[in-house]
């Protein structure tokens, strides 16, 4: 509250200063307006000082006088949107919602705006309509915001840059999409609505690294164009400066960023271009519905949407798209279990919880109600696509694992599941070169790395167990397994040849963010492989089969501005190349880190490493270790321990919340903490 009472009094020296004439009548000072009337708005929120409220409607007001066409008139439309918005939700004026909605509507209307600007009007105006019920105004509304949102992921901006922008858009998506079934637009319809405005930092780095065989084979001077800028692009991302002209560091930047800008309106003209061809209209576009379809071929998608307004499953099967209602599921319970941490995501009570009011309705939906015997590969497959802070919850492990004598009350016990985070990220993977074992036989390579002890965490004794127990597997089938350096070089520089990677270790979450996100190897403090420097690689030549991270928190995003993008380390690998990835929700211990891997790639041996021997490999591991886990919990008769109460969430959240903030990844947990539910964890994306 210090640094924003001081920021108030700077803003409030700036405009006397403006009105005493002393810096002239600056270009800026709509801007200089708006942002002091933001932060009295913000002070009014805690203190609830209606004075501040006043006057932040007063200097909104000054704002849109000092100048009427200036280019920051949809932001000070928008700041005098939101104080009347307060104003409604305060009760003080029956007209302030109205109000509200219609200076959004205003501010969204300046084509001159900052597209940013516009956006956030336009999910202002959202907000507003849907308190009104005025769902179809609603629909058309968050349609144009969606359109303006894709529009400002300019191909010429950086990953570090996209990341930031699309974080002040969290959530919109999710809630267009509700909107849309609620105005009776249908599932399609809001299948792309999420596809169109989550995962959009994902889906630049994916368009950057597209095959273009079949461009090429129609039209080859197109595809040698896409391909030549597309590296320039590429080459252009990271500045190249010379130690002797470092003085110049400015100049540079700024050459270089009109040079990206400019291969960024190339590479659009060149796109519209080719979407011109036949057989090529969507290039490069959002999934069709069609699309969608043919991706669910092997399973079906099952895309979980939670928000204030409603909560549905959208299922995707190959001959329809459907939304099922969960009208048990409510965003305020959603919050509150995720805001417990780890001890009350891992409990049998919210796994039961899950079962009631998201697996157990969509299973049923899907016509599998019960388990098909012990022979798993024939069971069904499901991806689910979790939007939000449903992200966070181990819906594959959901389910009635103590409770009931019959086990076929479980998501373990009727599919196998793996996850996405996006629709358009399947269809992304299933184009990549499938990894042919039959072919590659004993010139297939794996790169196995195992940090027991990195500088300043504490010790994985396991970790090196791990390595010795997948090194001898490896041996036994006649693979090639790579000896590399614990270093950033020496981890980068075998990747590129490797069919499979496997990281035995600690990871970190950055909850700042996300793309500063780490596996800890030797040298992490002076050169960490961070998700960032993941996100600019390119695997795709060597056929990268499986990435395996045994280590805590690789799916774990904590950066809620970030949600929608899904950015961590599970994610950071698939998009640099490989075509699965095995992580972990949250901690997970060290002595079954073993096991699982273990167990895992044994499966998969006896599946030929096909794409279905993953998914099917963790689930054979995960339900062993669960049985075993089962079987522990009946004889020590420790029901009771294992159920954590909704009341205790809060509590526990605040303690997962401390020891979150160490360095530890993969943790030396004790395995007679039956309540942990240690198998729970593990996940699978991929095809």
């Amino acid at each position: 509250m210090r640094y924003l009472n001081e920021a108030i009094e700077i803003d409030k020296n700036v405009i006397r200063q403006v009105k005493l004439r002393k810096y002239g009548w600056m270009n800026d000072k709509q801007r200089v307006f708006t942002q002091y009337a933001i932060r009295l708005l913000k002070r009014y929120r805690v203190q609830k000082n209606a004075a501040d409220l006043t006057n932040a409607e007063r200097i909104c007001h000054h704002a849109l006088k000092a100048e009427p066409d200036g280019v920051n008139l949809s932001f000070a439309l928008c700041a005098l949107g939101d104080v009347f918005y307060q104003r409604h939700l305060d009760g003080q004026s029956p007209d302030a919602l109205r109000t509200a909605s219609s200076a959004y509507r205003d501010g969204f209307s300046k084509e001159n705006a900052s597209p940013q600007h516009r956006i956030q009007c336009g999910m202002g105006r959202l907000k507003t309509l849907c308190l009104m019920g005025r769902w179809e105004d609603g629909y058309e509304a968050s349609s144009k915001t969606l359109t303006l949102v894709q529009q400002m992921m300019a191909r010429s901006l950086e990953n570090a840059e996209k990341q930031y922008l699309l974080g002040q858009c969290v959530g919109f998506a999710s809630d267009a999409a509700s909107v849309a079934l609620n105005a009776g637009k249908g599932p399609e319809i809001a299948l792309q609505f999420l596809e169109q405005g989550r995962g959009l930092l994902a889906s630049s780095i994916e368009d950057s690294q597209i095959d273009v065989t079949s461009l090429q084979a129609s039209y080859p001077d197109l595809a040698e164009k896409f391909t030549s800028i597309r590296e320039q692009l590429q080459d252009s991302a990271t500045p190249r400066i010379d130690p002797k002209t470092r003085h110049n560091f400015k100049n540079h930047e700024e050459a270089r960023s009109v040079q990206r800008h400019k291969l960024g309106e190339d590479l659009d003209r060149l796109v519209d271009e080719i979407r011109t061809k036949p057989g090529f209209e969507t290039f490069l576009e959002a999934p069709t519905v069609l699309e969608m379809q043919a991706a669910a071929a092997d399973g079906a998608i099952v895309v979980l949407n939670v928000n204030n307004y409603r909560s549905d499953a959208i299922i995707v099967e190959k001959d329809r798209v459907h939304a099922l209602p969960l009208p048990m599921l409510s965003k305020e319970e959603v919050v509150e279990r995720a805001r417990g941490g780890t001890i009350a995501l891992a409990s049998t009570e919210t796994l039961e919880w899950l079962w009631e009011t998201v697996a157990s309705p969509v299973l049923d939906c899907l016509g599998i109600t019960r388990s098909l015997g012990q022979d798993e590969s024939q069971w069904p497959r499901i991806w689910w696509v979790a939007t939000g802070i449903m992200s966070s919850f181990p819906i594959h492990a959901a389910g009635w694992h103590v409770a009931s004598s019959d086990l076929g009350h479980t998501v373990l016990d009727r599919v196998v599941s793996s996850y996405s985070s996006s629709i358009k990220s399947i269809i992304h993977s299933k184009r990549r070169p499938a990894f042919n074992y039959q072919k590659l036989g004993d010139q297939s390579q794996a790169l196995l790395v195992a940090v027991p002890q990195a500088p300043g965490c504490s010790s994985l004794p396991s970790a090196a167990k791990e390595h010795e127990v997948l090194q001898k597997l490896f041996n036994t089938i006649n693979w090639k397994v790579h000896a590399a350096e614990n270093t950033k070089d020496g981890v980068m520089s075998r990747l590129r040849s490797s069919q499979v990677f496997h990281f035995a270790g600690h990871g970190t979450v950055d909850p700042l963010n996300p793309s500063r996100s780490f596996l800890f190897l030797e040298d992490w403090k002076k050169d960490p492989f961070t998700v960032a420097e993941l996100l600019e690689l390119n695997l795709q030549q060597g056929m990268p089969f499986l990435a395996y991270l045994s280590a805590c928190r690789t799916g774990q995003i904590r950066d809620e501005e970030s949600l929608d993008e899904s950015v961590h380390l599970i994610s950071a690998f698939q998009l640099a190349g490989f075509r699965h990835v095995i992580g972990t929700l949250w901690e997970v211990n060290d002595d079954i880190c073993v096991y699982m891997a273990n167990y895992a790639y044994q499966a998969m041996w006896n599946g030929r490493f096909t794409d279905r021997s993953v998914c099917l490999g963790l689930h054979t591991a995960m339900r062993k270790l669960r049985d075993e886990w089962r079987s522990r919990v009946a004889s020590s008769g420790q029901r009771g321990k294992i159920r954590v109460s909704s009341k205790l969430v809060h509590s526990a959240g605040s303690q997962m919340n401390r020891s979150q903030n160490s360095k530890e990844g993969r943790d030396m947990l004790s395995c007679d903490e039956e309540e942990k539910l240690f198998w729970v964890p593990f996940v699978h994306f991929g095809v």
